[in-house]
């Protein structure tokens, strides 16, 4: 056992899955998955080893300071650990795209991990994105950057997702929820989150329960004229349409958006 799971093994319960290791210079960085959460073991060099100082629940480190302390380091130089789940299981590489570089990362415990070093915590845009999974000799493009490589696989995990309960905080008192919008849809184009709606839309039936946090999450987000022309044209789906639109807040939209809505969730049983 390396002196980087000991100090992970401090904590209470765990068993913790070592996804990757790297060292530059002086630095040597353990990125280990305990449960559900991503540890970063930070080693400095000490002579002719490395001496493991830290864990950081921080996806980025600053050189400058104890990996452990709180407080905004978007604006210092450091290292940044880029993380994403795989649910495409037969999938033993992802290629993440960085600016116009392609770089291959094995996948461990069904995730995929790149590091990237002498940065400051980067944009949302200027983020690391999976574009392929290798699924035996062939790499296959991303249904939804890194999630998976099929449509079949993605429903399936946007299913898993939405069966997840969420522990958040009110008044020091712990609370469960569902995870409202299922993935993070919001962190994708819009042209793509609009494709992963439709992926859930064509395997879903009017009763299906996550069709509400599809509803009130990113269905909610575009709703607009330009949206409605799109599900009304998507006739062969129109009543799982319906029950998931019925879940967003509609009733708020501009007068003549409302009433739009209104009029096509009427075409259709409330009970369905």
């Amino acid at each position: 056992m390396t002196p980087a799971e000991f100090l992970v093994l401090d904590r209470p319960d765990a068993k913790p899955a070592l996804l990757v290791s790297e060292r530059r210079n002086s630095i040597q960085l353990d990125v280990f998955l305990v449960g559900e959460e991503i540890l970063t073991v930070v080693s400095f060099l000490d002579g002719d080893r490395f001496i493991p100082t830290a864990v950081s629940k921080q996806p980025h480190i600053p050189y400058n300071r104890n990996p452990m302390a709180s407080g905004s380091a978007e604006n210092e130089l450091g290292i940044f650990v880029y993380e994403e789940e795989i649910f495409e299981p037969d999938a033993k590489q992802a290629r993440f795209r960085i600016d116009h570089a392609l770089i291959d990362v094995q996948i461990t415990s069904s995730r995929a991990v790149h590091i990237l070093w002498d940065t400051l915590w980067p944009l949302q845009t200027a983020l690391p994105k999976i574009v392929e999974l290798l699924l035996g000799n062939v790499w296959r493009p991303t249904v939804a950057d890194g999630l998976a490589a099929t449509d079949d696989t993605f429903f399936k995990a946007y299913i898993e997702q939405n069966q997840r309960k969420v522990v958040w905080k009110l008044h020091g008192e712990d609370h469960l929820e569902d995870w409202a919008a299922g993935f993070n849809l919001q962190d994708f184009p819009n042209d793509q989150q609009l494709k992963l709606i439709q992926c859930v839309i064509d395997r879903s039936s009017p009763q299906d329960a996550h069709l509400g946090s599809l509803g009130a999450g990113p269905i909610e987000d575009f709703l607009s004229n330009e949206f409605m022309d799109y599900v009304e044209s998507d006739d062969r789906n129109a009543r799982v349409w319906r029950a998931a639109i019925r879940q967003a807040n509609w009733r708020l939209e501009a007068p003549d958006l409302a009433t739009r809505i209104s009029q096509f969730l009427a075409d259709g049983p409330y009970v369905v």
